[in-house]
């Protein structure tokens, strides 16, 4: 029973009342006095001054559990404390909504030891349940925390499926306040990206059938002799390759047509690269296709992507189609320089636009390129 009395406070000469209350719990298993004798209980002392001073330990006895001797004496609320016991409930609730709850209601202490289990560092499992009171064969880090395997089927733990769900219930919602503009614009992302992710694909497959023809000359292929400029090795282009580049080869010569010597002889084309701003580097004695004009029986001052399209507008109100690369006789105007071919060469007084070689010599416009 508690002990009162009377004490003398020297400050102010006025009486205190002291209450001294002994608490006794039962030993844990192991716990001896210090001499090695085995007591059955074990004694806290706590004075409490009426006046609101400070508690003064008279005992530094432990309570069972680990918890401070001011939980012992009931100075401090042992746990769960009403706090914890209010976030288990809101746990447990959150639980229950996402249909993770049993037949049975979980226990707030199981809820608010495997909450504290989570954020605290304890000795042991069985004392966090000790001092939560939960029973010691409850499994709350299996059910819980960490998951396991329950009779040879894995199970998850709750608060990782409860983790789970929440974040599904997120994107749901999040979802629904899509509109349909930010829909289609998501969509439109999705299938560039797939696009991308299809072309990534598709290019490591070439690259693997490459390797796999390609880096490995084949006995009596004839190889280029060439060098490239990125390595300083010299061309895996072989007479047995099956791209273009590889048709000097076939043809018994010792270049492929991107390294051939004669690449960058005869005539220049008159055009000029739109990207640089500098003359364009095709040659007539280029092997590539956009080297033909240039080349005869047609020897167009400009090549394949330079060509000049006749301005002229046919009976049917369209543009027309001749350019300086046509075979035909009637485009010889275009390759002189001239702006019309000779069907439509009365277009060109009627139009008031100059058409002699002094202006058509020059680069041809944008827009003004067409197809052969």
């Amino acid at each position: 029973m508690p002990n009162f009395g009377h004490a003398t406070n020297p400050a102010s000469e006025a009486p205190t009342i002291v209450l001294t209350h002994n608490i006794n719990w039962p030993m844990l298993d192991g716990d001896a006095e210090p001499g090695g004798r085995r007591r059955r209980f074990r004694t806290a002392s706590t004075r409490l001054a009426a006046g609101g001073a400070t508690v003064r330990r008279e005992s530094d006895s432990l309570a069972p559990g680990g918890a401070s001797l001011e939980v012992a004496a009931g100075l401090s609320p042992e746990r769960p404390t009403d706090v914890e016991l209010e976030a288990a409930r809101k746990m447990r609730t959150r639980l229950e909504a996402a249909g993770l709850g049993t037949t049975r209601p979980f226990s707030l202490n199981v809820v608010a030891c495997a909450m504290a289990m989570r954020k605290e560092e304890f000795s042991d499992d069985r004392a966090a349940k000790r001092l939560f009171k939960v029973h010691v064969d409850t499994k709350v880090r299996r059910d819980w925390l960490d998951g396991g395997v329950v009779r040879g089927k894995p199970i998850e733990a709750r608060f990782e499926r409860l983790a789970r769900h929440e974040r599904e219930v997120r994107r749901a919602a999040a979802a629904a306040r899509i509109t349909d503009v930010e829909r289609r614009a998501l969509a439109a992302t999705a299938k560039a990206a797939a696009f991308r992710q299809k072309r990534l694909e598709q290019a490591a497959r070439r690259a693997v059938r490459f390797r796999a023809q390609h880096l490995t000359i084949p006995a009596g292929a004839r190889q280029c002799e060439g060098f490239t400029r990125a390595t300083g090795l010299q061309c895996m282009v072989h007479s047995q390759c099956t791209f273009a580049d590889a048709a000097p080869l076939r043809s018994g010569a010792a270049y492929c047509r991107h390294h051939d010597p004669a690449k960058f002889t005869g005539v220049q084309c008159r055009g000029v690269a739109k990207k640089t701003n500098c003359r364009c580097r095709v040659f007539s004695g280029s092997l590539y296709s956009q080297a033909r004009p240039l080349q005869p029986p047609v020897n167009s001052p400009w090549c394949h992507f330079h060509r000049v399209r006749c301005r002229g507008v046919t009976l049917a109100g369209k543009r027309c189609c001749v350019t300086s690369s046509s075979l035909n006789t009637h485009a010889r105007p275009l390759r002189e320089g001239w702006l019309f071919c000779v069907h439509h060469a009365a277009q060109a007084t009627s139009s008031g636009r100059a058409s002699g070689p002094s202006t058509a010599t020059a680069v041809p416009l944008v827009g003004e390129l067409g197809s052969v």
